[in-house]
Parts: C-alpha cells; sequence; structure tokens
C-alpha cells in the first residue's frame, strides 16, 4: 500500500504538475499574442502602454511557470525539447520587442513598414514554435503519467492478490 501510495504521489508531483506547469505557461503565451495583437489595434498611448503592459505580465508569468515546470522534465528527449523551447522563447521576446518598437514609432498603425512586417512574421513564426514544442512537452506529461498510473493498477492488483492469499 506505501508503495501505492508513493507512487501516487510521484505521478502527480513529477508528472500532474509538469503538465500543468507547461499548459499554464503555454496559456501565457496566448495572453502575450492577444496583448500582441490589441497594441497593434490600439489607438491611443495609453492603450499601447496597457496592452505591453499585460504582454509582459503574460510572458513574466511563462517564465516563472517554465522555471517550475523544467525539474519535472527528467527524460533526455524532454531536457532537449525544453531548452529548444525555452531558446525560441528567447527569440520570440526579442522579436516581439523588436516589432513593438517599430509599431510604436508608427502614428498610424493603417500602414506597415517592411521591418514591422518582417519583425511581426518571425515574431509569429516563434510563438508558433513554442506552442508546438509546449504541446509535445505537454503529450510526453499526459503518456508519463499514463504509465505511473498503469504502474499503481499494477501494485494494487499484485497488493490485492496478496491480500487475499493471507
Amino acid at each position: 500500500m506505501s508503495k501505492i501510495n508513493d507512487e501516487a504521489t510521484k505521478m502527480y508531483t513529477l508528472e500532474l504538475m509538469g503538465l500543468s506547469h507547461i499548459k499554464e505557461a503555454n496559456i501565457n503565451l496566448i495572453y502575450a499574442g492577444r496583448a500582441r495583437s490589441n497594441f497593434m489595434l490600439a489607438t491611443t498611448e495609453e492603450e499601447r502602454a496597457a496592452h505591453k503592459a499585460t504582454l509582459e505580465k503574460s510572458l513574466t508569468a511563462a517564465d516563472e511557470l517554465l522555471d517550475k515546470a523544467a525539474p519535472l522534465f527528467y527524460s533526455p528527449k524532454a531536457k532537449d525539447m525544453f531548452a529548444e523551447a525555452e531558446a525560441s522563447l528567447a527569440a520570440y521576446r526579442q522579436h516581439l520587442n523588436t516589432a513593438l518598437s517599430l509599431a510604436a514609432q508608427d502614428a498610424l498603425l493603417s500602414t506597415r513598414s517592411e521591418a514591422l512586417t518582417k519583425a511581426l512574421d518571425d515574431a509569429r513564426i516563434e510563438s508558433t514554435k513554442v506552442d508546438n514544442l509546449f504541446t509535445e512537452l505537454s503529450r510526453m506529461k499526459e503518456g508519463a503519467a499514463s504509465k505511473a498510473n498503469d504502474l499503481t493498477d499494477q501494485l494494487y492488483a499484485t497488493s490485492l492478490t496478496m491480500m487475499l492469499a493471507l
């Protein structure tokens, strides 16, 4: 019974919480994308400032969630994907900052410079890459949790058989 309890605790702390942190980081990435779009559509400096603050808050939350999730991904493949996701998120942030700086220089947002269009495209590419990596990392955690669940089922069946035999 102790083994079943230990495995259930392990499943929660390693698998479920790792999954939760990655999914929450991905949600914050979506919030950042929405704030980026709202920034681009804003018609006043106050609106732009509010949307930029929301964007920064979302990206900071995503970074904090990734810090919590990092030690919960332990397979070599997951660690590699995690490192790639972090690098891509940093590149996304850089492209996004470039795009927002260029957009802030335009008085009218109905016209876009070539540099702004490129920065937005680069940010979108990195955002999609991070989203895909987060999705794959989530699937890995779901698979690991399923294996942990199968192990607790096995332990239960073995324990039940032993208890009946006794």
